[in-house]
C-alpha cells in the first residue's frame, strides 16, 4: 500500500512539474546582414590580429658599421704595348 501511495505521489508531482511550462521567449527577428559587411568585418579582425602579433615581435638590433680597409688595394699599371695583328682567314662573301 505504501508503494502505491509513493507511486501516485511521484506521478502527481511529475504531472504538476510538466504542467508548469514557462512561456516561450519572444522571437526577435534580426534583419539579414549584408555578406560584404560580414567579409569586411572578418578582414578587419584579421588585420587587427596581425597588427597585434607584429607589435609583439621584437625588432632586430641595428646593424653595427663594418670597418673599411685603411689602404686602397693596389691596381696594375696600364700597359703601353701595341697589340699585334693576328692572322685571319679570307673574308667570306655571299657568292660561291
Amino acid at each position: 500500500m505504501i508503494k502505491k501511495k509513493i507511486f501516485v505521489l511521484v506521478l502527481a508531482l511529475a504531472v504538476i512539474l510538466t504542467a508548469c511550462k514557462s512561456p516561450a521567449p519572444e522571437a526577435t527577428t534580426e534583419p539579414t546582414k549584408d555578406p560584404n559587411a560580414v567579409m569586411t568585418a572578418a578582414a578587419n579582425t584579421a588585420s587587427a590580429r596581425l597588427t597585434d602579433i607584429a607589435a609583439l615581435t621584437p625588432t632586430p638590433p641595428p646593424a653595427t658599421p663594418t670597418e673599411t680597409p685603411s689602404s686602397a688595394t693596389p691596381t696594375l699599371a696600364p700597359t703601353t704595348a701595341v697589340p699585334q695583328p693576328s692572322p685571319t682567314s679570307a673574308p667570306v662573301t655571299g657568292q660561291d
